[in-house]
């Protein structure tokens, strides 16, 4: 997690009761604590995460916050770095935060994570008076159904209506927000679905949202084929509520918005919903390659770590990840590229028994070098990246490469470490020429991440990527690339007469190809 921590039911509860017991001073009646008072008491040292000094603890907010409701994903942190800028801005607001009661971490231990995923937010305000009442919703593409288990978000806008506070009539507008998701939550267990909701009211007198809460709600399966059948406003209370943030005041309608996108981090139905400029490549959600392919003065330059369990049984090999049909045939291969690189990788691998393909273009995207037990890891994996990074600077000072990405992997402790770096080849190659005075194979990654990190700011500065990443669900980043390619296939010659025999390939193509 963001740090070592202790599990344990009540944990946190049972030595901080005054931040969880429901009904003392600053802990409401569904569990919230005063945002303020636990401010006071500690300090955040990340969203979502406070340190207690006189302890020496850390406290979390509550897991529900988590992809999947469950302590094996990262921290919301776009939200809660927008709850915290939002209740600090807006001292009027009494803001509320449901903590995590099972958890407590060790601060010395802290650190980043990072999950990856596409991201934007919303670019405009609306007159929300004027919206019609009803139900609007939006349905998810495959691509937001993929990665995020979003299947549709229902949105609900009340008819106005009136209260007498103080004596006095309140008019007000009453919103309702609930995602509808695809798959069961890993944090609840077996056949039970989490869902965001969240509600709000709008006061058209002070044009602003004066209440604003989140919760899940959890649904058992039976419950939930009853919900996902049922428009939000006819679905009623069927499901095990758990509010997990609260503001009570005058809250700007840029501010609730920037909330609400967070709080749905990874649902681009939000703001979808809410008018931020529609996506060039509408089918997917994202922008489509050619659109957003980098320019030369403008590549980007990212690394990506993985790591899955897994061995590695040669001392050095190109793994065959990716497939080709011929004439029904699947046919694995690895990417080598058609200069410098190929040649050097030629030199040091027996490739005659593996299809290879280099394609004619400014974009390499080698396929994943791995290397094996060692007696000297360090020397070796030093010895071949400073080689490939000389053969990448050659490709590139001839032009057949002008971005790049380098997969390195190898084994520690029954994980297999994925090391990608990829942009700009020069950047890349800039960074190779430092991996082995920045990190170590025989190490395990917590010992090196920030170096390496350090080693990308310093390489090139941070700016929105223009490049689409592709190959992350594999554990390596890939360039993606667009329009009509060439690519030349050479197949080994036992493969190559049994597709020819089979006439899964002529001889025709069988000569082109090769």
């Amino acid at each position: 997690m963001e740090a070592a921590v202790a599990k344990s039911p009540g944990v946190a509860a049972n030595l901080y009761p005054n931040l969880f017991k429901p009904g003392l001073a600053n802990v409401d009646k569904d569990g919230l604590t005063d945002y303020h008072a636990l401010l006071e008491r500690m300090q955040q040292v990340q969203p979502g995460v406070f340190h207690d000094r006189d302890r020496d603890l850390l406290v979390f907010a509550h897991r529900f916050f988590r992809r999947s409701l469950s302590h094996w994903n990262k921290i919301n942190s776009y939200f809660l770095q927008s709850f915290d800028a939002t209740a600090r801005e807006n001292s009027d607001l009494r803001a509320r935060l449901k903590l995590d009661p099972d958890l407590v971490g060790h601060p010395a231990s802290l650190r980043n994570l990072i999950e990856l995923e596409y991201w934007r937010g919303p670019l405009y305000s609306d007159d929300i008076a004027a919206i019609p009442e009803g139900v609007a919703e939006h349905k998810a593409d495959e691509r937001t159904k993929l990665y995020e288990g979003v299947d549709r978000t229902q949105v609900w806008w009340k008819a106005p209506e009136s209260r007498r506070i103080d004596g006095e009539p309140v008019d007000y507008r009453t919103f309702e927000i609930e995602e509808i998701t695809e798959n069961p939550a890993g944090g609840l267990g077996n056949d039970h679905y989490g869902c965001r909701y969240a509600h709000a009211e709008f006061s058209a007198d002070e044009g602003a949202i004066t209440h604003f809460d989140g919760a899940i709600r959890a649904y058992a399966w039976e419950s939930y084929l009853e919900r996902i059948a049922t428009s939000i406003d006819r679905a009623g209370k069927h499901a095990d509520y758990t509010k997990v943030f609260r503001f009570d005041g005058g809250l700007s309608i840029p501010h609730w918005k920037r909330l609400l996108s967070d709080f749905f981090r990874g649902n681009q139905l939000i703001p979808e919903y809410l008018g931020a400029p529609a996506e060039k490549n509408k089918n997917s959600g994202v922008e489509s390659p050619a659109s957003t392919s980098a320019a030369p003065h403008e590549a980007a330059l990212a690394a990506l770590i993985s790591l899955k369990p897994g061995s590695i049984d040669c001392s050095m090999q190109l793994w065959a990840e990716r497939a080709q049909d011929i004439g029904g045939e699947i046919v694995p291969y690895i990417e080598v590229g058609v200069g410098e690189v190929e040649k050097r990788l030629r030199a040091r691998l027996d490739l005659k028994n593996i299809t290879t393909i280099g394609i004619r273009h400014d974009i390499l995207n080698l396929s994943r070098l791995c290397f094996g037990p060692s007696d000297d890891l360090k020397a070796t994996f030093d010895t071949e990246v400073a080689a490939l990074a000389a053969a990448l600077d050659r490709d590139a000072q001839t032009g057949l490469i002008r971005r790049v990405a380098i997969p390195l992997a190898w084994e520690d402790d029954g994980l297999v470490v994925t090391l990608t770096v990829a942009g700009d080849v020069n950047k890349v190659v800039a960074v190779l020429n430092k991996l082995s005075t920045t990190i170590n194979p025989t190490q395990a990654p917590s010992e090196w991440i920030e170096p390496l990190s350090d080693l990308i700011k310093a390489t090139t500065p941070r700016q929105r990527s223009p490049v689409i990443w592709d190959g992350v669900f594999r554990g390596v980043l890939e360039i993606g690339r667009t329009g009509t390619v060439e690519q030349q296939m050479l197949i080994p010659d036992a493969l190559l007469q049994e597709l020819v025999s089979s006439g899964k390939l002529n001889i025709g193509k069988a000569e082109a190809l090769a």
